[in-house]
């Protein structure tokens, strides 16, 4: 089967996937979704950072609040193979270029 690019081939699901997939061409990059404390001083300059371990949205601080973000974390290739029991919760596959794949 052929995925056009920048699709979603499988993504934040809680629990193993259904399906196995190869990938018999193309290029696939594994983003993760993290949350980020975001910061703006005074100046008007905006900070990030992770939170700590510990964190709890009622201590945080004047001008900070959370946002979303997404890290590409690995990148698929021809051969490489997916949704064999990883974790995929806030983690999406997705499609960088046309992709053939078995699944």
């Amino acid at each position: 089967m052929a995925v056009t690019d920048l699709q979603v081939i499988l993504g934040d699901i809680d629990g193993p996937a259904d399906d196995v997939y190869f990938i018999q061409s193309g290029t696939c990059k594994v983003v993760r979704e993290i949350a980020m404390i975001r910061k703006e001083s005074s100046s008007g300059k905006i900070s990030l950072r992770l939170p700590p371990i510990n964190f709890n949205r009622r201590n945080m601080k004047d001008k900070e609040r959370v946002v979303k973000k997404f890290i590409i974390v690995h990148e698929l290739n021809r051969g490489d193979f997916f949704g064999v029991g990883e974790d995929l919760r806030k983690t999406f596959i997705i499609t960088v270029a046309r992709v053939s794949r078995n699944g």
